[in-house]
C-alpha cells in the first residue's frame, strides 16, 4: 500500500507506520534529531558561559572544587563498584587496578587544594592529565558502541557512558586550563 507520508525514501500510510518502522530499523526521527543537536548546541553555549562566568569572578575554582569532593565521595560510597566500573572504560584502569581504587582519592585531594587555595597550579596539572586520559577512555568506549556504565558519579548513580561524560572531561581539561593560563 502506497501512503502519503515521505521519509526515509519510502511513502508510509500513517504515523505509526512510520514509527514501527524506524523502531524495527534502529532509526532515530529526523525532527528529533535535529532537536537533539539543539539541544546539545545550547547546553554547551550555556555551559560554555557558565565557565567564563565562573572565572571571571573567580570562583570557577571553588566550583570545581566542590564538584570534585562531591564526585569522590560519591565514588568511595561503593569503592569496589566504582573501580570495577572505571576499568572497563578508562585506559589506565584497564592495565592498573591500583589506579582505579586511587582516583577518587586523585579527585578528592585536587577538590580540597582546589578549596583551599593550596598547590592550585599542581592540581590542575594533575586534573589535565587525568581529565585527558579520561577523555580518551571514554571516546574509545563511545567509538566501539559497547554498553558500559558510566562511573564518573559512582555507581550508586546509574547511568550509561554517553557523549556528554566525553564533554564533561574535556570541559574539565580546559577548565583546569584556564586555571593554569589566566
Amino acid at each position: 500500500m502506497k501512503g502519503s507520508i515521505p521519509a526515509y525514501g519510502k511513502f508510509f500510510c500513517s504515523q505509526n507506520c512510520m514509527a514501527k518502522y524506524e523502531q524495527k530499523k534502529g532509526l532515530t526521527p529526523p525532527l528529533r534529531r535535529r532537536f537533539k543537536t539543539l539541544i546539545y548546541a545550547v547546553v554547551v553555549v550555556l555551559l560554555v558561559a557558565l565557565v567564563a562566568v565562573l572565572q571571571l569572578t573567580d570562583t570557577m575554582v571553588v566550583f570545581m572544587g566542590v564538584f570534585f569532593v562531591i564526585v569522590a565521595i560519591l565514588k568511595m560510597l561503593d569503592w569496589k563498584g566504582f573501580s570495577m566500573a572505571f576499568g572497563m572504560y578508562d585506559i589506565v584502569a584497564v592495565k592498573s587496578k591500583a589506579y582505579a581504587y586511587v582516583y577518587p582519592v586523585l579527585e578528592l585531594a585536587i577538590g580540597i587544594a582546589f578549596l583551599l587555595s593550596y598547590q592550585i597550579v599542581t592540581a590542575a596539572v594533575i586534573l589535565f592529565i587525568i581529565m585527558v586520559v579520561g577523555t580518551i577512555g571514554v571516546a574509545r568506549n563511545l567509538m566501539s558502541k559497547s554498553p558500559v556504565k558510566c562511573a564518573c558519579f559512582g555507581t550508586l548513580i546509574k547511568i550509561p557512558l554517553t557523549k556528554f561524560t566525553l564533554f564533561e572531561d574535556i570541559t574539565m581539561a580546559v577548565m583546569s586550563l584556564m586555571i593554569l593560563f589566566f
